[in-house]
């Protein structure tokens, strides 16, 4: 048993020297059937990028432990990220075949001092940009009274805020379809993103059409839009926030996830009240445009699409993708009020 759990380590620790090594189609040839009819070398090349933009890149292997489990042996080797340390778990056969593998955060990740004194700060920052947050829409509802005459029309916003709901719910049979087209995750991400354009522009479209198309409804609908979307981004900041506290695979995961922003923890939040000005201009922008012509959802899907792509293509260069949103957005605020002769 001691040669045999020998043998099966060092294996363990050649596939994952492959695996660095970018040998994915030698890691696949010594699947047995059922991984190989499971996972291809294109999808595990996926998984190994997608685990290493999270946790590496892979530096070495370190301790390797091994356990009986129903017929396999599985080895688990504790490797070291460059961001942060992860585990693969490694099940072979009697005949040293390939039955399972599995890249994982570590079973405990202890929370760092000075990781513990990054959250605390980031924490802190949260709340005193939270109300600046919520401010935003507040601004615009009184930009919206004291330059254009928009009246309390609370209905259609409250109609924009579950519109916006609605939307959001709509991406969930989205994302079910597109893991029945693809299993790669970067596919995944794209298309539930594009979706965005058709699904929020469309459910605005419609509800335009309940509330009401003259300016003030179109605008409040917006303006309901856009503020239930910073509540959820607010949310969205302290759940992540505390989340990351977790002693565990996933406080660990968002640790190594965000780990440039723990770095420089006022940047995400500041910049995130430039992102909420933007959103908010681009669905008020959106809503004037569509009630002054339905057909021009046909702009407004595509647009929407292409804004949310650029975004996401260009995540890792913060500034300049808030600074392409910003304007964005107030381009399409201004055309939308130029179509109701607001800025003459």
């Amino acid at each position: 048993m001691g040669s045999t759990s020998a043998s099966v380590e060092d294996r363990a620790v050649a596939v994952i020297d492959r695996l660095a090594a970018g040998d994915f189609e030698g890691v696949v040839a010594d699947f047995d059937e059922t991984m190989a009819r499971a996972l291809s070398a294109q999808q595990l090349r996926m998984a190994w990028d997608q685990s290493m933009a999270v946790w590496g890149p892979f530096r070495n292997t370190g301790q390797v432990t091994t356990e009986s489990q129903g017929g396999f042996t599985v080895a688990v080797v504790e490797c070291e990220g460059e961001q942060s340390n992860f585990r693969i778990s490694i099940s072979f056969d009697p005949n040293v075949r390939i039955g399972g593998l599995f890249i994982q955060p570590p079973e405990h990740s202890p929370l760092a001092a000075d990781d513990a004194a990054k959250l605390d700060r980031v924490g802190s920052i949260l709340k005193w940009v939270a109300p600046v947050y919520i401010l935003v829409p507040v601004a615009f509802l009184l930009a919206g009274r004291l330059l254009w005459d928009v009246d309390g029309y609370w209905g259609p916003f409250f109609v924009g805020t579950l519109g916006w709901t609605l939307a959001l719910g709509l991406r969930a049979p989205v994302g079910l379809i597109a893991k029945r087209m693809s299993k790669s995750p970067r596919v995944l991400q794209n298309v539930t993103v594009a979706s965005s354009g058709p699904l929020e522009e469309l459910t605005r479209l419609v509800l335009l059409l309940v509330v009401g198309t003259t300016f003030s409804p179109a605008y409040m609908l917006g303006l309901g839009w856009a503020s239930i979307e910073v509540l959820y981004a607010v949310g969205v900041g302290f759940v992540t926030a505390n989340l990351a506290r977790r002693e565990d695979d996933r406080g660990a995961a968002l640790r190594a996830q965000f780990k440039g922003s723990l770095d420089t923890p006022a940047v995400g939040p500041v910049v995130g009240i430039l992102e909420r000005v933007s959103a908010s201009a681009i669905h008020i922008g959106f809503a004037l445009m569509i009630a002054f012509n339905p057909l021009l959802v046909l702009v407004a899907i595509p647009l929407h699409s292409a804004t949310n792509m650029t975004a996401l293509k260009f995540r890792d260069k913060l500034a300049a993708m808030q600074a392409f949103v910003f304007v964005v957005g107030v381009a399409v605020l201004a055309a939308a009020l130029l179509l109701h002769d607001k800025l003459g």
